[in-house]
């Protein structure tokens, strides 16, 4: 499980490096993987079978942002995964690529959209969002807190949810 966590910076290299294809340049997992309002960005995957943001056998996300990452050498940039059926969505996520991973979206996904990140600023870190992005205010529209599918009630620095509108 992962949960109000940026995973930003990293690098899978391609097979013929020591390491094999098949792997997560932000997330590499073999098991099921639960991500929740999470950023994944900035990361690079190299080789078939492989992504830049996360490459796992089961994925469920809700409330994250997976974009902005890169794929070489036949890596997805953003998702990928073994079985192509294995990604849910319990809502509210905006993925930057999403054609090369099959994935029925839920309410309030955003498919192939930029979210318009920002710079990393302070620590612990955020990205924050540019004013046109289309992640703002376009969280699920709940509580924060309250249970279920709703944000959690504080981000990764433990601000308070939301500011300025919806998370």
């Amino acid at each position: 499980n992962l949960t109000n966590s940026i995973v930003t910076g990293n690098t899978a290299l391609a097979s013929g490096s020591g390491n094999i294809n098949g792997q997560g340049g932000g997330i590499f997992s073999t098991g099921p993987l639960n991500v929740t309002n999470c950023t994944i960005t900035g990361n690079t995957g190299a080789g078939a079978n492989s992504s830049g943001g996360i490459r796992t056998d089961k994925l469920i996300l809700r409330s994250t942002i997976v974009a902005g990452n890169t794929g070489t050498s036949g890596a997805a940039a953003d998702l990928s995964a073994q079985d192509p059926g294995s990604f849910a969505t319990q809502g509210y996520n905006l993925i930057g690529n999403n054609t090369q991973c099959v994935m029925t979206p839920n309410i309030g996904d955003q498919l192939n959209v930029n979210p318009k990140l920002g710079f990393m600023v302070g620590f612990p870190g955020y990205l924050p969002l540019a004013p046109d992005s289309p992640a703002l205010n376009a969280g699920n529209p709940e509580t924060p807190g309250s249970g279920g599918t709703a944000c959690l009630a504080n981000d990764e620095r433990g601000v308070s949810r939301p500011v300025g509108g919806r998370c």
